[in-house]
C-alpha cells in the first residue's frame, strides 16, 4: 500500500492508510491474511510502548497490535511483517 523513508511525511501517509501508530514507514495489506494490514515501524519514532524492542532499530506490528521481535534492518522488518501469523494468534487464525 505505502512505503517510504523514515520521516514525518511517510509516517503521515501510513497513518492515513491505516497504520496504528506514528513511526510506521511501511504498511501493507497482506494477501495471505485476507488483506489485513501489517506495518513496519521505526523504534525511535514509534509513539507507543516499545519497551520490548527498545534495543533494535525497527519492528513490525499487525493491526491487531501484536509486535514482532526487533530488527536491525528495514529488510528484516519487512520479512517479519510478512510473518505476522508467527507472532500474532489472530493473524494465525486469518491465515488458515
Amino acid at each position: 500500500m505505502t512505503t517510504g523513508g523514515v520521516n514525518p511525511e511517510t509516517f503521515q501517509r501510513t497513518k492515513d492508510a491505516g497504520a496504528m501508530s506514528w513511526g510506521c514507514w511501511s504498511i501493507k495489506k497482506r494477501r495471505v491474511l485476507g488483506g489485513f494490514q501489517v506495518g513496519c515501524y521505526s523504534v525511535e519514532h514509534y509513539d507507543g510502548d516499545a519497551s520490548e524492542v527498545r534495543s533494535w532499530l525497527y519492528f513490525s506490528m499487525c493491526n491487531h497490535g501484536s509486535k514482532s521481535g526487533g530488527a536491525d534492518t528495514r529488510r528484516d522488518a519487512i520479512i517479519q511483517a510478512k510473518l505476522s501469523m508467527n507472532y500474532c494468534d489472530k493473524c494465525a487464525m486469518l491465515a488458515k
